[in-house]
């Protein structure tokens, strides 16, 4: 797996060679000086930790700067592609509810994470939310819209970057119809057992 072109230990010596012609040093003293600063004794127990545990934390953050795949990768510019995406995408339900001026709650949250050391591929499944304003006079239909979906990123030249094709797929909607309701009231109405049925949901693909 650590033989993998985008395996965590693969990019870290591709880090290693441009750090060395960058700064002066030999390509064993920059993998020395990363594997050091990222918790390791040296590049020799970095290596041998990436054979017995390829998803170290410590790993990771050596290879993409983050120390989890998590809300943190999602601060990255791509997501505002994201989110347009899904605006324009459920810009048929906006019309429905009776209401308009949506955006988005920027409070975004990561169920499952992956991430393939084939391709250097970051998948993430995730829920936003997105809020209107009821339309003075028209009848209520709602005014939030949840979204389930996946996002697909690539790690490419030291940076995230959406996958060109399929980075987003939406793979549930669900809009607020009955606020009121004091049963179970789930304001985006994915229903008492969506969290059982998340796990159901590709991760990865």
């Amino acid at each position: 797996m650590s033989d993998y072109k985008y395996s965590f230990l693969s990019l870290i010596k591709r880090e290693a060679k441009a750090y060395a012609k960058a700064n002066g040093l030999t390509v064993t003293s920059a993998q020395e000086h990363i594997a050091k600063c990222n918790g390791f004794s040296g590049f020799h127990e970095m290596i041998t930790v990436s054979k017995r545990n390829p998803d170290d934390p410590r790993l990771l953050k050596a290879a993409l700067g983050v120390e989890a795949l998590d809300i943190k990768v999602w601060l990255h510019p791509f997501r505002h592609e994201v989110v347009d995406f899904l605006m324009a995408s459920l810009e048929s339900v906006f019309e429905k509810t009776n209401a308009h001026l949506f955006f988005d709650d920027f409070e975004e949250e990561v169920f499952l994470s992956g991430y393939d050391p084939k391709t250097g591929i970051a998948s993430f499944l995730m829920q936003t939310q997105f809020h209107g304003t009821h339309i003075y006079g028209q009848p209520f239909r709602g005014d939030g819209v949840g979204v389930i979906f996946n996002t697909y990123v690539a790690w490419r030249d030291g940076q995230w970057k959406l996958r060109d094709t399929d980075g987003v797929v939406i793979r549930a909607i669900c809009v607020n119809w009955d606020p009121d309701s004091e049963d179970n009231y789930d304001p985006y109405g994915y229903g008492p057992d969506w969290k059982e049925r998340l796990e159901k949901l590709p991760a990865c693909g």
